[in-house]
């Protein structure tokens, strides 16, 4: 997808999730984002949406209390925990926009996949049918150069001839089977050239709603921190 996102779950901390948007850039090592701006937010299905790395994780995880959503985050070097239920709605709000589209950048995927498996598939048997007919091409090579023998009789000739012209027959049945795939090969290939023009027009739009969600997010934890909504974390 075009942002890169970490999305876990409770059984797997790097793997990403097909219906959870997490925001913000962030690597399993920490290393494409600051520590400072890290933050973890376990869901009350047990996904994780967040931006660091596994140490935060297991931070976040350790003022977990039973099934309740909560929200870990560092601000000016400080942490934070949220259970308020207005501020983690606000923070499921800023992440809304960009999830749909990454909703729908899968599905658009999905699609492409599956006019792609087509396209293999008649791909592999035009050159099934290639082969046979290249097959075919040199057996009616070798009963030519056979029937051009001084050795060879008459009636063997015109054995090789009927023999020959059997073999043109089921070369020129070939040939018809390979072009009639030619139609709907195209067709999946112009289909796929839609689908890739609505997933290229669709990046600059995640683009703009990452950086968007990006200063939302953050605008959320100082509202937070400013309403004592958000706890410093002991």
């Amino acid at each position: 997808m075009m942002n890169a996102r970490v999305r876990l779950t409770e059984l797997c901390l790097i793997g990403a999730l097909a219906l959870t948007h997490a925001p913000s850039t962030a690597a399993a090592d920490g290393a494409s984002k600051p520590r400072g701006n890290s933050y973890a937010y376990l869901s009350d299905g047990g996904s994780i949406t967040m931006s660091g790395d596994s140490k935060d994780i297991a931070r976040a995880r350790s003022f977990k209390q039973g099934s309740g959503p909560l929200l870990w985050f560092r601000e000016g070097g400080q942490e934070y925990i949220v259970r308020d239920p207005d501020t983690l709605a606000q923070l499921e709000a800023a992440w809304k926009p960009a999830r749909a589209l990454d909703v729908e950048e899968s599905k658009l995927d999905r699609q492409h996949d599956g006019l792609e498996r087509q396209h293999d598939q008649l791909d592999s048997k035009r050159d099934q049918l290639e082969s046979r007919r290249e097959a075919l091409s040199d057996r009616e090579s070798e009963l030519a150069e056979r029937a051009s023998e001084d050795s060879v009789s008459a009636a063997t000739r015109a054995e090789i001839a009927k023999q020959r012209r059997e073999l043109q027959r089921q070369q020129q049945a070939l040939t018809g089977e390979v072009r009639a795939l030619e139609a709907p090969m195209k067709e999946l290939r112009g289909q796929m050239e839609v689908i890739q023009r609505q997933l290229d027009a669709l990046r600059p739009k995640q683009k703009l709603a990452s950086q968007a969600e990006d200063v939302e997010v953050r605008a959320v934890f100082r509202r937070a921190i400013a309403a004592g909504k958000a706890t410093p974390a002991r």
